[in-house]
């Protein structure tokens, strides 16, 4: 909405709070202590990593509430994103002797999905803004859209190993 502000403060300790404030320069509130990545669309939920073994999503109520810890499982994962729905979430990590993969996880249920092949690298903000393709540099070094619903990623024309999506 361009009034709010998500912030993480780092301690000396290596430990990390959330806060979320408005830019009318009111006092922040402290949402938890994780590391987080982004509001959801409505603005109400926070997607944070908690520093854990392995690392896991979990999901914090910007007001009152109890945070939902995603299904755990045996994915370290290392970042995540909101898909445009608020209904699911983008994430990219990795299984114990495994490189690193994007996954879909539903909120309303399931286990995490992946949705590339292991080894693939991408930039923050991967999910197209209709949420139906995710953009990630392939094992092979090209760039490639991996579809969210599954199915056979396709190569971007005209785009080179050089170029780094955004």
């Amino acid at each position: 909405d361009g009034q709010t502000i998500l912030f993480m403060e780092v301690s000396v300790a290596s430990s990390f709070a959330t806060y979320i404030g408005k830019t009318d320069a009111s006092q922040p509130v402290r949402v938890g202590d994780f590391v987080p990545f982004e509001l959801s669309p409505d603005g109400s939920r926070v997607l944070g990593l908690v520093q854990s073994t392995p690392n896991h999503l979990s999901i914090y109520p910007v007001g009152l509430g109890e945070p939902l810890a995603l299904p755990e499982g045996s994915v370290a994962f290392s970042w995540a994103s909101w898909l445009p729905d608020g209904k699911s979430v983008l994430a990219a990590g990795s299984e114990p002797g495994h490189g690193r993969r994007l996954y879909l996880q539903d909120l309303r249920g399931g286990p995490v999905r992946a949705i590339s092949p292991e080894g693939v690298t991408f930039s923050w903000d991967a999910a197209s803004p209709d949420g139906q393709w995710a953009v990630a540099r392939s094992p092979d070094g090209n760039i490639a859209l991996y579809p969210v619903g599954g199915g056979s990623p396709k190569p971007v024309p005209g785009v080179t190993r050089e170029d780094e999506p955004i």
